[in-house]
């Protein structure tokens, strides 16, 4: 069997010695190129999204009267 790095292409040989590393280092991902390459995963965000954006503005918008400052949503 193959190293998942080589098995799983450019992005793979990239993030896989880097998370083994375990240097803390940052590692600049593109997203938009992930998410291109999962269409499901890519509708699935795009759902959750169009459901949840109207409630989390609501609930930013609330905090904001409520404090005068910008509000923070956490999961």
């Amino acid at each position: 069997m193959g190293s998942p790095a080589l098995l799983g292409g450019p992005r793979s040989a990239k993030h896989v010695p880097h998370y083994l590393s375990n240097t803390g280092e940052p590692l600049d991902v593109d997203v938009d190129a992930l998410m291109g390459n999962l269409p499901d995963v890519n509708r699935n965000a795009e759902t959750q999204l169009a459901e949840n954006v109207p409630n989390w503005e609501a609930r930013a918008l609330a905090e904001y009267e409520r404090t005068g400052k910008p509000g923070k949503l956490v999961r």
